[in-house]
């Protein structure tokens, strides 16, 4: 599967109940998967971005609406549910090098199997930052506001610094069962 790219998906009114949410939380330092035993760590090398996890017990229509969005489309991905949605917020130098959203080591807990980014900012709000993934390239149009992406949890992807302004946007992940067939999660 290639990148899907939903092109103003969203309508204004959704991507604003999306920027409220963060209201209810305070912005935290980004972290990545790391260290011996996989711990969560701040690596401001690969990662320099702020998040607020989404409490999707309190706000289950978000799973919901992009759950019904991975359904319409042509995958063989076993998909059972959208378990988790972080707000990101790029500032200037905001960044995240190239990497994988897949956990490898958790046979026991669903596995990522497609990555949904829903730009929430306007591309004209800030310069760069533009997300990249490798043998991939974009259209014009994906950074217009409520477009939603959608790609393997495994293609190794990246956030190029942003040169100004912010970025907003929201990531999360369909995921489903571990398939003991390895690579071939699907």
């Amino acid at each position: 599967m290639h990148p899907v790219i939903l092109s103003g998906l969203l309508n204004s009114k959704t991507v604003d109940r999306i920027l409220d949410l963060q209201k209810t939380d305070l912005w935290f330092q980004g972290r990545v998967m790391g260290g011996l035993r996989g711990e969560s760590i701040v690596n401001i090398k690969q990662r320099v971005v702020d998040n607020i996890t989404v409490d999707i017990l309190k706000n289950p229509w978000l799973p919901e609406l992009l759950f019904d969005i991975v359904k319409t489309l042509d995958h063989d991905y076993d998909i059972r549910e959208v378990n988790q949605c972080e707000l990101l917020k790029y500032g200037i130098g905001g960044k995240y090098d190239f990497h994988q959203d897949v956990i490898w080591n958790k046979r026991n807990q669903p596995q990522r199997k497609l990555t949904i980014i829903v730009q929430l900012s306007d591309g004209s709000d800030y310069e760069e930052g533009d997300i990249v993934v490798k043998g991939y390239n974009f259209p014009k149009n994906f950074r217009e506001r409520g477009t939603v992406i959608i790609f393997p949890s495994n293609m190794q992807h990246q956030v190029n610094p942003v040169k100004s302004g912010t970025r907003y946007s929201l990531v999360s992940w369909a995921v489903g069962p571990y398939n003991e067939a390895g690579p071939n999660w699907r």
